[in-house]
């Protein structure tokens, strides 16, 4: 379990880095803030930036961010143990469904860049039969997208292939590396990483879904209330990072960014960038929700019967924090 206790390492060394750069220039009025994200990757790249390049501490603000598991993600923001979050878009929508305080107020990944990686043993989807598959949890929308992806591929998700669920990205990567699972959905660098190794791709889910959002940065209402002028104060830190982070003067710079946050080596990081950046586009400018991949995940949730009607992208969304 040699790489699984490296990536254990990695994260440990890098939440403690969050907060010494989140720290540095600031005096001792900066307003604390509890961030958590499901993994640290290229999602996060505009906090990365946010921190490095000074656009936090301008703000007066000290981020800590921690790593917390898909399936409790949501539980620890309504609880209070965390202020704001990159949280799964499906499971903000349930939970506000369900009746909670939730509600997005800035970007997260729309869509997400995932491709399907396996071992070179792997070359087909039949390949895949009998073998165990990778992913976050049973009700995220990208799990089903996954399961239609391999029904395209000539195979019964719920016959031909074992499910392991409630890891997040880098412990999908870890384990595709100890050989535990045969595939996993996996973002760029971790995918530039894997390929070094020799795994390669059977599927890139945005060919399936131009639009379909898998994260939003969410907080409680109540939280947001009282804490309004330091919740725009972050949001206008993270637009002015994705400015910077889609200027094409800021390509190295922003590629040695995500090196230095995530561990990854410079080929990778800079596929994140072609990916994410240039390709996809991930990270509007003023860093505000975009409303259409919330359509299609709501449509595919009701699809699924996890959401009753049909609700508007309003119920779940306030877009009363982006940056003027």
């Amino acid at each position: 379990m040699k790489n699984a206790f490296l990536v254990g390492v990695v994260a440990s060394a890098l939440l403690a880095g969050h907060g010494q750069a989140a720290s540095q220039g600031m005096g001792k009025d900066a307003f604390n803030v509890a961030r958590a994200t499901v993994s640290l990757g290229p999602a996060d790249w505009p906090v990365y930036v946010a921190n490095q390049e000074g656009f936090l501490a301008q703000e007066k603000l000290k981020v800590e961010t921690s790593v917390i598991s898909p399936s409790n993600i949501a539980s620890s923001l309504i609880g209070g143990a965390i202020d704001i979050a990159l949280i799964p878009a499906y499971q903000l929508v349930l939970s506000v469904q369900k009746g909670s305080d939730l509600v997005a107020v800035g970007q997260g990944l729309d869509p997400a860049p995932y491709f399907l990686m396996v071992p070179a043993s792997i070359k087909t989807f039949a390949d895949l039969k009998g073998k165990t598959i990778a992913a976050a949890t049973p009700g995220d929308v990208y799990t089903i997208v996954l399961k239609e992806v391999l029904q395209k591929g000539g195979l019964d998700p719920d016959k031909d292939v074992h499910f392991l669920y409630g890891n997040n990205s880098n412990q999908r990567m870890a384990a595709l590396l100890n050989g535990a699972i045969s595939a996993a959905l996996q973002l760029p660098p971790e995918t530039g990483m894997l390929r070094e190794q020799g795994f390669h791709s059977l599927a890139f889910f945005p060919d399936y879904y131009k639009r379909l959002t898998l994260s939003l940065t969410a907080v409680r209402k109540d939280w947001a209330v009282k804490n309004a002028d330091y919740l725009r104060a972050y949001m206008r830190a993270v637009a002015h990072a994705s400015a910077w982070l889609n200027d094409p003067k800021n390509e190295q710079e922003a590629i040695k960014v995500l090196m230095k946050d995530t561990n990854t080596n410079e080929k990778a990081a800079d596929e994140a960038y072609q990916v994410f950046v240039q390709q996809i586009g991930n990270y509007p400018n003023d860093a505000c929700i975009q409303p259409e991949g919330m359509n299609v995940l709501i449509a595919k949730l009701a699809e699924m019967g996890d959401v009753q009607g049909d609700p508007p992208v309003a119920k779940f969304i306030d877009q009363e924090w982006c940056p003027s």
